[in-house]
């Protein structure tokens, strides 16, 4: 885990069957459930709930930056809203695992830029949340996985997202922005197995 007011990557962060974690804030409490999940705070406030974070005077800079690479099964970006820009990647984020397949959570009180590739083929999940999430790169979870935008602000898709389905497997691309844009219209373009 690579924990700070400000975090930057451009190495290479491995961890097979493991977890990998950049979280950026003033504070961090990290624990594990009962069933084995993991649970995260960053500035006080729980993951799930950064979305609906607003800090009306966000210093500048970037919480978060992965310009390298980074592999695991289980990968968690968690920032605060005190950078106008929480997250930003130019790397390589891949998650694999051998059942089930891996998980990427971006999870932000600010804005989410993704420009590189995010990837959790074979039945993977991806879930990115920001005030506003644009992707200009790649983003798929192939063979069945599921892909979850949610931002409060806009959602800007120019690159590719890719949900699709080996035969036999349903892939899932949603969506849950506010105002809510569908993969593949508005501004930008995409793929996905089935949309809800």
């Amino acid at each position: 885990s690579l924990i700070g007011r400000q975090v930057v990557n451009t190495g290479s962060l491995l961890s097979e069957n493991g977890l990998v974690m950049m979280l950026a804030g003033e504070s961090a409490y990290i624990s594990e459930t009962d069933s084995g999940k993991v649970y995260v705070e960053v500035d006080g406030q729980a993951l799930e709930d950064l979305k609906n974070a607003n800090n009306p005077n966000p210093e500048e800079g970037t919480a978060i930056k992965n310009e390298g690479e980074v592999r695991a099964s289980r990968i968690i970006f968690g920032a605060g809203d005190m950078f106008s820009q929480a997250f930003t990647n130019t790397g390589e984020v891949v998650a694999s695992a051998e059942v089930g397949g891996g998980e990427i959570q971006v999870a932000t009180g600010s804005k989410v830029q993704n420009d590189g590739l995010l990837s959790a083929n074979n039945g993977g999940k991806i879930n990115i949340q920001g005030t506003d999430v644009t992707t200009t790169g790649t983003v798929e979870a192939k063979g069945g996985g599921k892909i979850t935008f949610e931002s409060i602000g806009d959602t800007i898709i120019s690159g590719l997202i890719d949900a699709s389905n080996n035969p036999g497997n349903q892939g899932e691309g949603q969506n849950n922005s506010n105002p809510p844009l569908p993969l593949g219209e508005g501004r930008g373009e995409g793929s996905s197995g089935s949309e809800d």
